[in-house]
Protein backbone atom coordinates (compact mmCIF):
# COMPACT_ATOMS: atom_id res chain seq x y z
CA UNK A 1 0.00 0.00 0.00
CA UNK A 2 1.07 3.66 -1.03
CA UNK A 3 0.14 5.35 2.12
CA UNK A 4 1.43 2.98 4.48
CA UNK A 5 3.10 5.82 6.57
CA UNK A 6 -0.14 7.76 7.53
CA UNK A 7 -1.57 4.27 9.33
CA UNK A 8 -0.23 4.83 13.23
CA UNK A 9 -1.26 8.34 13.09
CA UNK A 10 -5.05 7.21 11.83
CA UNK A 11 -8.13 5.28 13.46
CA UNK A 12 -9.08 2.60 12.52
CA UNK A 13 -11.83 4.29 10.29
CA UNK A 14 -9.92 6.31 8.91
CA UNK A 15 -7.92 3.32 7.91
CA UNK A 16 -10.14 1.49 6.48
CA UNK A 17 -11.25 4.56 3.89
CA UNK A 18 -7.73 4.90 2.92
CA UNK A 19 -7.67 1.43 2.20
CA UNK A 20 -10.74 1.14 -0.11
CA UNK A 21 -10.10 4.58 -1.57
CA UNK A 22 -6.48 5.84 -2.09
CA UNK A 23 -7.40 8.78 -4.53
CA UNK A 24 -8.69 10.69 -1.64
CA UNK A 25 -5.29 10.88 0.18
CA UNK A 26 -4.01 11.94 -3.21
CA UNK A 27 -6.39 14.47 -4.03
CA UNK A 28 -5.51 15.74 -0.80
CA UNK A 29 -2.27 15.90 -1.18
CA UNK A 30 -2.54 17.40 -4.93
CA UNK A 31 -4.62 20.56 -3.75
CA UNK A 32 -2.15 21.28 -0.45
CA UNK A 33 0.99 21.21 -2.76
CA UNK A 34 -0.84 23.40 -5.27
CA UNK A 35 -2.01 26.12 -2.47
CA UNK A 36 1.75 25.98 -1.67
CA UNK A 37 2.64 26.76 -5.13
CA UNK A 38 0.33 29.66 -5.39
CA UNK A 39 1.07 31.52 -2.38
CA UNK A 40 4.72 31.12 -3.58
CA UNK A 41 4.15 32.59 -6.48
CA UNK A 42 2.06 35.70 -4.90
CA UNK A 43 4.43 36.37 -2.77
CA UNK A 44 7.24 35.96 -5.63
CA UNK A 45 5.45 38.49 -7.80
CA UNK A 46 4.47 40.60 -4.58
CA UNK A 47 8.38 40.88 -4.09
CA UNK A 48 9.59 40.98 -8.16
CA UNK A 49 7.25 44.23 -8.59
CA UNK A 50 8.38 45.68 -5.13
CA UNK A 51 10.05 48.92 -6.52
CA UNK A 52 12.84 50.64 -4.69
CA UNK A 53 11.28 54.10 -4.61
CA UNK A 54 8.69 52.76 -2.43
CA UNK A 55 11.20 53.30 0.40
CA UNK A 56 11.21 56.99 2.10
CA UNK A 57 14.79 58.28 1.35
CA UNK A 58 16.65 59.14 4.54
CA UNK A 59 16.92 62.54 5.46
CA UNK A 60 20.03 64.52 4.71
CA UNK A 61 22.04 65.73 7.46
CA UNK A 62 21.83 69.03 8.57
CA UNK A 63 24.44 70.99 8.21
CA UNK A 64 26.40 72.73 10.54
CA UNK A 65 26.05 76.59 11.81
CA UNK A 66 28.94 78.82 9.97
CA UNK A 67 31.45 79.17 12.16
CA UNK A 68 32.94 83.16 13.18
Amino acid sequence: MAYEFLLPALTPSAQKVVRTQPEVVTTLIVVLVGLIMLGLGAWYIGFAVRKPGQKKPAAPPAKAPPKK
